[in-house]
Protein backbone atom coordinates (compact mmCIF):
# COMPACT_ATOMS: atom_id res chain seq x y z
CA UNK A 1 0.00 0.00 0.00
CA UNK A 2 2.46 2.54 0.74
CA UNK A 3 4.43 1.73 -2.59
CA UNK A 4 0.75 3.16 -4.28
CA UNK A 5 0.37 5.69 -1.83
CA UNK A 6 3.97 7.34 -2.68
CA UNK A 7 2.70 8.32 -6.24
CA UNK A 8 0.87 10.67 -4.48
CA UNK A 9 3.24 13.40 -3.81
CA UNK A 10 5.05 13.83 -7.13
CA UNK A 11 1.68 14.26 -9.30
CA UNK A 12 -0.02 16.53 -6.93
CA UNK A 13 2.91 18.95 -7.54
CA UNK A 14 2.59 18.37 -11.27
CA UNK A 15 -1.07 19.47 -10.94
CA UNK A 16 -1.22 21.83 -8.34
CA UNK A 17 1.06 24.39 -9.91
CA UNK A 18 0.50 23.19 -13.67
CA UNK A 19 4.46 22.35 -13.70
CA UNK A 20 6.06 19.59 -15.10
CA UNK A 21 8.38 17.63 -12.90
CA UNK A 22 11.52 16.56 -15.09
CA UNK A 23 14.78 16.59 -13.63
CA UNK A 24 12.95 17.38 -10.38
CA UNK A 25 11.32 14.76 -8.83
CA UNK A 26 12.83 15.20 -5.25
CA UNK A 27 11.55 18.61 -4.91
CA UNK A 28 7.88 18.15 -6.48
CA UNK A 29 8.16 14.99 -3.98
CA UNK A 30 9.18 17.22 -0.83
CA UNK A 31 6.87 20.12 -1.68
CA UNK A 32 4.09 17.73 -1.53
CA UNK A 33 4.79 15.94 1.14
CA UNK A 34 5.50 18.73 3.60
CA UNK A 35 1.77 20.39 2.58
CA UNK A 36 0.25 17.08 3.53
CA UNK A 37 2.36 16.10 6.70
CA UNK A 38 2.69 19.80 8.57
CA UNK A 39 3.82 18.40 11.06
CA UNK A 40 5.85 15.28 10.36
CA UNK A 41 6.40 13.16 13.12
CA UNK A 42 5.84 12.58 16.80
CA UNK A 43 9.18 11.70 18.82
CA UNK A 44 11.30 14.09 17.21
CA UNK A 45 14.57 14.00 19.54
CA UNK A 46 14.63 17.20 21.41
CA UNK A 47 15.99 20.27 19.99
CA UNK A 48 14.83 19.70 16.73
CA UNK A 49 12.14 22.42 14.70
CA UNK A 50 9.18 20.67 13.63
CA UNK A 51 9.40 22.41 9.78
CA UNK A 52 13.12 20.60 9.60
CA UNK A 53 12.18 17.25 11.01
CA UNK A 54 8.93 17.52 7.95
CA UNK A 55 11.44 18.59 5.74
CA UNK A 56 14.60 15.83 6.43
CA UNK A 57 11.33 13.60 6.35
CA UNK A 58 9.93 14.25 3.18
CA UNK A 59 13.98 13.64 1.81
CA UNK A 60 13.91 10.42 3.96
CA UNK A 61 10.53 9.21 2.42
CA UNK A 62 11.74 10.31 -0.92
CA UNK A 63 15.00 8.58 -0.94
CA UNK A 64 14.21 5.52 1.09
CA UNK A 65 10.70 5.05 0.68
CA UNK A 66 9.57 6.30 -2.71
CA UNK A 67 12.96 5.26 -4.53
CA UNK A 68 13.63 2.46 -2.47
CA UNK A 69 10.29 0.84 -3.41
CA UNK A 70 9.88 2.44 -6.74
CA UNK A 71 13.70 0.99 -7.85
CA UNK A 72 14.64 -1.55 -5.30
CA UNK A 73 11.15 -3.09 -4.69
CA UNK A 74 11.72 -2.51 -1.08
CA UNK A 75 11.99 0.39 1.56
CA UNK A 76 15.56 1.06 2.56
CA UNK A 77 16.92 1.11 5.60
CA UNK A 78 15.51 4.21 7.21
CA UNK A 79 11.74 3.04 6.80
CA UNK A 80 9.88 0.81 9.22
CA UNK A 81 6.15 -0.23 8.76
CA UNK A 82 4.35 -0.69 11.68
CA UNK A 83 0.36 -0.54 13.29
CA UNK A 84 1.30 0.99 16.27
CA UNK A 85 -0.88 4.03 17.18
CA UNK A 86 1.48 7.10 16.01
CA UNK A 87 1.17 8.10 12.48
CA UNK A 88 4.66 8.40 11.85
CA UNK A 89 7.27 8.38 14.74
CA UNK A 90 10.70 9.73 14.36
CA UNK A 91 14.03 7.84 16.32
CA UNK A 92 17.14 9.64 16.73
CA UNK A 93 18.84 11.97 18.55
CA UNK A 94 19.14 15.28 18.70
CA UNK A 95 19.59 17.24 15.63
CA UNK A 96 19.46 13.81 13.98
CA UNK A 97 17.11 11.03 13.05
CA UNK A 98 18.32 7.89 12.34
CA UNK A 99 14.95 5.87 12.07
CA UNK A 100 11.25 6.82 10.82
CA UNK A 101 8.20 4.35 11.41
CA UNK A 102 5.30 4.70 9.44
CA UNK A 103 1.46 3.55 10.50
CA UNK A 104 0.87 2.92 6.62
CA UNK A 105 -3.11 3.19 7.44
CA UNK A 106 -3.14 6.30 9.28
CA UNK A 107 -1.00 7.55 6.14
CA UNK A 108 -3.51 6.42 3.69
CA UNK A 109 -5.99 8.65 5.77
CA UNK A 110 -3.76 11.64 5.97
CA UNK A 111 -3.87 11.46 1.87
CA UNK A 112 -7.36 10.97 1.44
CA UNK A 113 -7.62 13.44 3.61
CA UNK A 114 -5.32 15.98 1.83
CA UNK A 115 -6.83 14.60 -1.94
CA UNK A 116 -10.30 15.08 -1.22
CA UNK A 117 -9.75 18.95 0.20
CA UNK A 118 -7.77 19.22 -3.59
CA UNK A 119 -10.77 17.97 -5.34
CA UNK A 120 -13.11 20.59 -3.29
CA UNK A 121 -10.95 23.56 -3.92
CA UNK A 122 -11.04 22.27 -7.94
CA UNK A 123 -14.82 22.18 -7.36
CA UNK A 124 -15.13 25.45 -5.94
CA UNK A 125 -16.16 28.33 -8.92
CA UNK A 126 -14.02 30.84 -7.52
CA UNK A 127 -11.03 28.96 -7.68
CA UNK A 128 -9.92 29.42 -11.76
CA UNK A 129 -6.50 29.01 -10.81
CA UNK A 130 -6.04 25.66 -9.33
CA UNK A 131 -8.42 24.62 -12.55
CA UNK A 132 -6.30 26.32 -15.20
CA UNK A 133 -3.44 25.01 -13.43
CA UNK A 134 -4.98 21.19 -12.89
CA UNK A 135 -5.27 21.55 -17.10
CA UNK A 136 -2.02 22.61 -17.37
CA UNK A 137 -0.87 19.84 -15.26
CA UNK A 138 -3.24 17.25 -17.24
CA UNK A 139 -1.65 18.49 -20.24
CA UNK A 140 2.05 17.67 -19.03
CA UNK A 141 1.04 14.46 -18.13
CA UNK A 142 -1.68 13.16 -20.61
CA UNK A 143 -1.20 15.90 -23.20
CA UNK A 144 -0.80 14.76 -27.16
Amino acid sequence: MLHILLGYFESHTIYRPGASSAGRSPEFFRRAFTAVFLRAAHGVPPGTDPKAVSEWLADAMYSDARCGLFHDWMARSRIALTKKPELIRARGREGHIDEVTINVDKFLTMIETHFVGYVNELKDQSNTGWRAAFNAGWEITHGA
